[in-house]
Order: structure tokens, then C-alpha cells, then sequence
């Protein structure tokens, strides 16, 4: 089993398990999760990458087989509502009002819309010019990690017919888009963080830079810190309190590769890969401990 991505809404959890689907959890005790149940597609071919989750469902991102919309509202038995087949490979997934937005790799973004979640609809697609491995949504925008082509900023108003507004090449390999307001953090991969301020959305502006050791795979924004899934080296953490000058306070190795990183007040929650979820106490962010 491996697991690339993590989602939480309120005191559950829910954990992408490649081909074995996916798994609920109980975090009312933060410190000790408790499996609910499991959610195993029912095509051989799906894959589970990415999730999201709104309400009591669940998006899942499952590879060559597309979007599986879930209804979690009872969790001790997950049950599927629908599937829709993509172009490309789904390996994340981000949910934002009645839409969802399927990160498709070299087919680059497609538009879902699920208001009727029984039968979603292809609305439309944003193509790559690399391949497209993350995305953040914001005031009618989609910011698009794409790889070696950098950030993408794209008005998604229309959502029938979404424009490029802007093309910022980064330094390394965008991975993953965190926000704070206009202020987004991208998993650079072999080049660390860029910091960037989309307050002009036509000019984003390179803050900072944070150089880590490869690779960088996501991260996750939270009262002023950043939480780095740095895969081999484990968390790092950065206070972000002034993004000119972001400090790194420490990292903190695990014993498997960290994909993905999610936060809940005093705990990190880390999708080790191959390892499982590593749960850690955050509470003093220079010594956190496993």
C-alpha cells in the first residue's frame, strides 16, 4: 500500500491507498487516529492518488480510471455515487463550490462540474505544456503547478472556457501550490520552495526561495508556518511570518518517503508512502516529535 495524499474535514481523515482505494479515519483524538473503514473501487484499474473532500463526500483522484465521486456520510461504509472517465492520469484532485477540478497530468486540468453529484459532467479542460501535477483555487483563478513550465495562472470564471492570464517559469519542477491569501508557496521539487505575491495576477512576484534538499512534494500552509513534505527527508518545517524572509526551523526525518502533509492544530499528519501515516506534535515547531 502506498499513500500519496491526505484530506480532513473536521474530525475525519481520509487517506488516498493506491490500488486498495481509499480509507476513512476518526481523528477526534488527534494524537491516536481509528480506521473507520475502507473504500476499494470497484474498476481493477483505478489507482487512488488524490483526494478532497466536501461535506459528506469525497473526491478521488484514481489514476487511468478518472474522478470517483464517494458518499462518506455514513463512514463505517463509504459507497460510490458515480465515475467519470478523464483524458489523462488523475493524481490530484481539488473541490471548490459546485466544480472539481482533476489534475490530469499531461492532459493538463479538467473542469467537472458535480452539482448532481450522480452524474457529473465534463465542462472543460485547460491543456499542459509540461505535465500538470498540482492546482489551487482562488477569487475566480486556478494557480497550476505544470512541471517545468512553471506556474500557471488561469481566469476560470467561465468555467466553459477558462483563459490563461499569465506563465511564470520557475526554477525547479512545480509539484504543488499552497496558499495564504495572495501569497502562494510551490513545491519547486528539486528546487525547493518559491514564494510567490499574485496580488497582480498578470505579474506574480518571486519573494523568496527556499533551498531543501530533494525532493520537495507539497506542503501545507498554517498560522504562519509551512509544512514541507520533503519525501526522503521527511517534514520541514518554515515560519513564513514574513515571506521575504522565511526562516527553516527544522526537519524532522521519517522512516518513509513524505508525499503529502495536512495540519490539525498541534499535529501533522504525513502520507509516508510505502511507511503509512506518521502523526507528529508540532506544538514546538524547532524539536517536533513522532
Amino acid at each position: 500500500t502506498t499513500i500519496h495524499d491526505l484530506a480532513l474535514s473536521g474530525n475525519i481523515m481520509v487517506s488516498t491507498r493506491g490500488s486498495k482505494g481509499i480509507r476513512l479515519y476518526d481523528i477526534t483524538n488527534a494524537s491516536q487516529p481509528v480506521v473507520l473503514s475502507d473504500y476499494d473501487s470497484d474498476n481493477t484499474s483505478a489507482y487512488a492518488r488524490g483526494i478532497a473532500l466536501s461535506g459528506n463526500i469525497a473526491y478521488a483522484a484514481m489514476g487511468l480510471v478518472g474522478l470517483e465521486i464517494i458518499n462518506i456520510g455514513n463512514t463505517a461504509q463509504p459507497a460510490k455515487i458515480s465515475q467519470l472517465d478523464t483524458a489523462g492520469y488523475a493524481q490530484a484532485v481539488v473541490s471548490s463550490q459546485s466544480y472539481v477540478y482533476i489534475v490530469d497530468e499531461s492532459k493538463g486540468i479538467a473542469i467537472i462540474n458535480t452539482a448532481n453529484s450522480a452524474e457529473p459532467t465534463l465542462v472543460s479542460t485547460l491543456p499542459s505544456k509540461d505535465r500538470t501535477y498540482g492546482i489551487s483555487i482562488g477569487n475566480d483563478h486556478a494557480f497550476i503547478s505544470d512541471g517545468f513550465h512553471g506556474l500557471v495562472v488561469a481566469n476560470i470564471t467561465n468555467k466553459s472556457s477558462p483563459q490563461i492570464n499569465t506563465e511564470e517559469p520557475t526554477i525547479g519542477n512545480a509539484r504543488h501550490i499552497s496558499s495564504n491569501g495572495n501569497i502562494l508557496y510551490i513545491s519547486d521539487y528539486r528546487s525547493g520552495i518559491a514564494i510567490y505575491d499574485i496580488t497582480d495576477i498578470h505579474a506574480p512576484q518571486l519573494l523568496s526561495k527556499v533551498d531543501l534538499e530533494k525532493y520537495v512534494r507539497s506542503s501545507a500552509y498554517d498560522n504562519n508556518y509551512l509544512y514541507v513534505a520533503n519525501e526522503s527527508y521527511g517534514l520541514t518545517i518554515i515560519d513564513v511570518t514574513n515571506p521575504y524572509v522565511p526562516v527553516v526551523k527544522t526537519s524532522l526525518p521519517t522512516p518513509g518517503q513524505v508525499y503529502d502533509v495536512a495540519v490539525k492544530g498541534n499535529y501533522a499528519y504525513l502520507a509516508d508512502y510505502s511507511n503509512g501515516i506518521v502523526i507528529v506534535d508540532i506544538q514546538n515547531k524547532e524539536t517536533p516529535v513522532i
